[in-house]
């Protein structure tokens, strides 16, 4: 028999006492060095092994080297954060992204091949998370990193499919937020006069600006006392690797202005004295 060409392939039963237990295959890519080198699979049905030896033959087709070591899910995702993601994202979200891949994604499937991630997989760590009282916000972070590395590994010809496509999430019923009532806060308030953020706590509950708005602040250019007015033009970020971080608003919404109360001017302009 003659040599075998880059793109053929064989389909055959591997056999223990007589008996077919599982289905192989061997795609040929070629020869280097004049040593024959194949793809070899093995499945469980002979319709697998011949849907995969296609997808095989698609990608060679599309000219993805077959030969060259498919990478796991950490060799994959890290560069892909830090080369492609960040490029386009704010370094807070880079860094919470990082954070869903180390924390959560990697400790399950980190080793693995990106190709043989599959949907049920990822859908078991979704439930893991949520019996371990994982927030449902900190679930849909796993899935919404996991969901666009794989998007980018489906563009590389690394994956056939996106295994975070398509999952059931829990319903919601997570944490909820606990409020001070107006008594409470009032109480706060008293308790917190004269001390070093007096004037930060009064601005968080009296405007219910969020707390990297309050640190972001700046005499002159968001604070007009003058004029008595406030403007939310950015905010101050603590984040991993990068320190505190100044950034604009995430939408055109997030830049708003009010006017001061009497009582929140004055305790400002003490405050700058």
């Amino acid at each position: 028999m003659g040599r075998r060409i880059a793109g053929e392939a064989s389909i055959y039963p591997i056999k223990k006492g007589g008996r077919i237990v599982k289905w192989a295959g061997a795609l040929s890519l070629g020869f280097i060095d004049g040593k024959r080198i194949r793809k070899k699979i093995e499945r469980a049905t002979r319709r697998e092994v011949a849907d995969e030896l296609a997808q095989f033959r698609k990608q060679q087709a599309q000219g993805i080297d077959l030969k060259a070591k498919q990478p796991t899910v950490k060799d994959h995702c890290l560069p892909w954060l830090d080369n492609t993601f960040a490029l386009k994202a704010r370094p807070k979200s880079v860094e919470t992204y990082r954070q869903m891949f180390v924390r959560h994604i990697f400790p399950a499937i980190g080793t693995m091949k990106v190709k043989d991630v599959t949907h049920r997989k990822v859908q078991a760590l979704v439930a893991d998370m949520h019996a371990n009282g994982y927030a449902d916000k900190t679930i849909g972070l796993v899935r919404a990193a996991g969901r666009q590395a794989w998007a980018q590994a489906m563009k590389d010809g690394l994956a056939d499919t996106n295994p975070f496509q398509g999952l059931t999430l829990p319903n919601g019923g997570g944490k909820k937020a606990i409020f001070l009532t107006v008594e409470q806060a009032k109480a706060f308030l008293v308790a917190a006069r004269g001390g070093r953020f007096e004037v930060a706590w009064r601005l968080l509950l009296s405007l219910g600006l969020r707390r990297g708005e309050v640190c972001g602040l700046r005499w002159g250019t968001d604070l007009d006392l003058k004029a008595g007015t406030l403007t939310i033009n950015g905010t101050l970020q603590y984040i991993p690797r990068h320190g505190l971080t100044w950034g604009e608003p995430k939408t055109p919404a997030g830049r708003r202005s009010f006017k001061l109360p009497p009582a929140l001017l004055a305790a400002l302009t003490w405050h700058k004295q």
